[in-house]
């Protein structure tokens, strides 16, 4: 296979029944593959149970595996095979749980499309809701 040639670039491999190695297909790999993004420097990963979040260096967050539970972000239940923006915000970090995904926006603010989560998140680190803290890291466990 192909070797790394930019710091940064994007390289998966095992199991893709759901196109979370981001390949445009969804056959397993047993050997490195670059993403399908080309030579694109990445800054952050996230690894759910079949998805994938990353933020490219630019800022841009973008999604691909399953999305049964709309972990993509992107307001489907439609998996991906390829990395598919996630609208047009730019972010810091990002973490991925078994079926959902968190973000902290370049504004500090930790954001998710189901306000259940972010709620159970804020309670978890006794955040008051009316009240926006600015976060710098956040983790993910198997199930919130």
């Amino acid at each position: 296979p192909e070797q790394p040639k930019v710091t940064g670039s994007l390289w998966s491999w095992g199991r893709n029944n759901k196109g979370q190695l981001g390949l445009n297909n969804t056959s397993d790999a047993s050997s490195p593959h670059r993403s399908v993004t080309g030579w694109q420097v990445w800054t952050d990963i996230a690894v759910g149970r079949y998805h994938v979040a990353g933020i490219k260096q630019d800022g841009s967050l973008w999604t691909w595996g399953g999305n049964g539970s709309g972990e993509l972000g992107d307001g489907t239940t439609t998996n991906r095979n390829v990395p598919t923006r996630v609208g047009d915000a730019y972010w810091n970090s990002v973490a991925a749980g078994w079926d959902h995904t968190v973000a902290i926006n370049k504004d500090g603010t930790l954001e998710h499309p189901n306000h259940k989560i972010i709620n159970k998140i804020k309670k978890l680190y006794h955040l008051i809701p009316v009240q926006r803290k600015k976060i710098k890291i956040v983790s993910c466990f198997s199930r919130i």
